[in-house]
């Protein structure tokens, strides 16, 4: 019975790791190659990115740093509070709500870097 619950621990952490994980991923990629003025492809696409290509340039870092720096809060606060819950407080693990409150926590989290780059687009002056 423990083999079970400590496999669905695992599990569950394996797969809240996945989001913070990606945007990582992301993050650093789009640091390390910045997508081409307006390619279609990838990259942080707005109406104020487009407005010219030092607008572009300037979303693309701001969305990787924005990126690397949310997803490194979500990983920490994620670790942090499954192992309150999970390890410590040991619910019923019948009941996995904590899962999906991680879960919409992480979203509300990784979904921040669009308005956040916006925000810094915009104090830019670029409307």
């Amino acid at each position: 019975m423990i083999f079970i619950q400590i496999f669905m621990l695992a599990m569950e952490f394996i797969l809240l790791a996945i989001m913070p994980v990606t945007m990582l991923v992301v993050g650093i990629y789009m640091r390390k190659s910045p997508p081409q003025f307006d390619n279609g492809m990838y990259g942080y696409h707005s109406k104020r990115a487009r407005v010219s290509e030092e607008a572009w340039y300037y979303a693309q870092r701001c969305f990787s740093r924005v990126s690397v720096c949310l997803s490194i809060i979500a990983a920490v606060a994620t670790i942090v509070a499954f192992i309150a819950i999970d390890v410590f407080i040991l619910l019923d693990t019948t009941i996995r709500w904590q899962f999906f409150v991680l879960l919409v926590s992480q979203w509300v989290i990784i979904l921040a870097v669009f308005p956040v780059t916006e925000v810094l687009l915009k104090k830019r002056g670029w409307q």
